[in-house]
This record gives structure tokens, sequence and C-alpha cells, in this order.
């Protein structure tokens, strides 16, 4: 038995794919497992997981019909005989003493639940790190919570180490109907029955912020959220039922809904306009339904700094101020070209001394 089985879902990633097993089999921590579930891939994906089997003992390939990630992961489980279990993306990879650090603090603190920080890197190459402290919980399993979630790093799978035992005795899945924020839900019921949860500060993870990921996510039906949103929001409160716990779930759950106000904003030209305001009609109406409306305002307000109690007025300002800047950065792009760059660079000092959008406030 390994002392680390790796889950890897695999669906068309045939340029990624390898980067992402080499990077496992390349640790420092070499006493582990993989399990390459390809989840009907319809290019060359499973040929390249079965290039990587015939090479290493150490992996297994398991082929399934097209499910979705949530029951590749649970196909992964129902395979583990590691004593943890670590799940990897097959579109990002990991640092070199990634399962190094899981062990070293497996060893030093003996948790339940490990929980780490991650890099993002983004488009442009840039990497993106966190400001994570180590802690340690036991018993106070809601602090973890609150923490974790404040921190951004609860709500996904791949920075975590989980228990074998602890999965299988509580028969704890994926589910697979949930489109959105399943992971998250995955993890909350996890720390239903984990005793003590430890918090580590160096990165065991490099997430590739992918933007075609990201758009084919962003404009997922509001019923969606919502009941992803009710589940959080439900597990949270199990955990404890401290008043400090549901005003922070109630953020939280905010958040998610929140976030399909960011996704419209950010990929507004994609939507025609009617249905770009119907959607953001939805999120506000089911934020009042549930009864989060002022947590929304308050993501809104403090996201766009535009101080006013009407959504509807945030929405409408920090769209054209986007729109705006969109248009500006395309504007000193062709004028560079024309007068150069240090030239355009003094032009651009000048404005800023003068006019700074990011300090618009709005007092209605």
């Amino acid at each position: 038995m390994s002392k680390i089985t790796i889950i890897v879902p695999v669906y068309n990633r045939e340029g990624t794919l390898s980067k992402c097993v080499d990077s496992i089999l390349s640790q420092s921590f070499q006493d582990f497992d993989i399990i390459l579930v390809d989840d009907g891939s319809t290019d060359n994906s499973l040929n390249i997981c079965r290039e990587y089997q015939a090479k290493h003992d150490r992996i297994t390939v398991i082929r399934k019909k097209n499910g979705g990630v949530s029951s590749a992961r649970n196909i992964g489980l129902s395979h583990a005989n590691g004593e943890w279990i670590r799940f990897v993306d097959s579109d990002d990879y990991l640092p070199l003493d990634s399962l190094e650090i899981f062990n070293s603090a497996v060893k030093s603190s003996n948790a339940d639940f490990y929980i780490s920080n991650f890099i993002t890197k983004t488009p442009s190459g840039k990497e993106v790190i966190l400001d994570v402290n180590d802690a340690y919980w036991k018993g106070d399993t809601y602090k973890a919570l609150i923490y974790t979630q404040k921190l951004g790093i609860s709500g996904v799978p791949w920075n975590k180490l989980f228990r074998r035992d602890i999965i299988e005795k509580h028969n704890i899945k994926f589910d697979e109907t949930m489109r959105c924020f399943e992971d998250e839900v995955f993890s909350l019921q996890y720390m239903k029955y984990a005793d003590s949860t430890c918090v580590i500060s160096h990165p065991t993870y490099i997430y590739m912020d992918n933007q075609s990921s990201r758009l084919s996510h962003s404009f997922l039906s509001i019923e969606a959220r919502k009941y992803a949103a009710e589940q959080i929001y439900k597990l949270s409160v199990e955990l404890s039922n401290r008043e400090e716990l549901v005003s922070e779930s109630k953020k939280h759950m905010a958040l998610i809904m929140f976030m399909g106000i960011k996704y419209v904003h950010y990929y507004g030209t994609v939507l025609p306009f009617k249905e770009r305001i119907l959607h953001y009609r939805s999120i506000v109406r089911t934020a009042e339904s549930q009864g989060i409306y002022d947590e929304l305002l308050d993501c809104m307000r403090d996201t766009y700094r535009i101080r006013t109690t009407n959504p509807y007025v945030i929405d409408i300002i920090s769209f054209l101020e986007r729109t705006i800047r969109q248009g500006a950065i395309s504007f000193f792009s062709k004028l560079e070209r024309l007068l150069g760059k240090s030239m355009v660079n003094s032009f651009k000092k000048t404005i800023r001394k003068t006019f700074s959008m990011r300090q618009m406030k709005v007092v209605q």
C-alpha cells in the first residue's frame, strides 16, 4: 500500500497531461501511486495515459464513459489504496517538493486534514501566491473553516490531503449532479469527520488559470449557483451553530452568487445586453430570497469601490468603467506604435495625476 494515492481526472488534455504526470513522477517524496482516470477523451489523452502506464508500475489507467470531473474522481476513489488521497487536475502541475511538504506535515502534526497554499499562474505567466500562515486546529473545526474560507483555499480539492479511511468510513463522494462548487461540498463533508486540521503556508500546487475553463463556468444557471450556495451554507452550519460561523457562511454564500456577477462583468461582451441584464437581475433577486442581499451588496461595494446602496447602479458604473478601461488600453497601444513608448508613458503619468477611475465614488 502506498502512502499517498494521487487521482488525476483526464479529459481532452493531450497538451498538458505529460507536464502534469511528469511533475508527479519527479517528486522528491516517492511513496505514492497514481490513478489516471480518462473521462472519455476524444483526443490523444488516453494513449498518453497508457504510454505512462506501460513505463511505470505505480500508474493505473482507468477508461470510462464521459460523465464529468466528479464522476472521474469518484471512480478514482473507488480504486484508491493509499493511506492518503491527493487530487491533481491534468492541466495543472506540482512543485517538486509538493508531496514532501505534505509528508513532513503529517509526521509533525498527525492531523486528519491538510490544506496548503498554492500558486496561481496567469495566462501572462505571472505567479500569484496567497498570504497564508501555518495553522493547526484540533476539535475547533469551525475555526479552521472560517480561516480557510476567508483565505479562499477551502473550495478546491487539489491543495488538500485526505485520509482514505475517513472517506470510506463515511462514504464521502463528489456530488455528480452539481455543476459548480461540488469540490467545496466534498471538502466540507469530509471536514465534518476530521478531528484536526492543519494549514500549510508553503504552496504545494501550481494552478494554471485557464480562461476558457473559467468562461465555460461563467454563465451557469442561477439555480445551479443557488443550489451550490445552499449546500455549502447547510454544511457550514452543520459543522457548528456558532453565530460567528453562521455570519461567515452567509458571506461565503453571497460570495458564490457574486462570482456570477463578476463573470458577467469580465465576459460582458460575450452576452447580448438583454441576457446580461436578466442574468444580473436573477442573481440579485435570488440573494434577496435567500436572505443574503446585504452580504451580496457588501461584496459588490468592496470589490468595485462604489459606495451606493443600489446594486444596479454598481453594475452599470462598474461595467462602464471596465469598458472605458479596455478602450483606453487599446487606444494607448495604438498610440505607442505611432509616437513611441516613452512619450506615451509620459502622457499616461500626466493623466493619472489628474484623474483616476479607481478612486471613483458614487453617492446615491
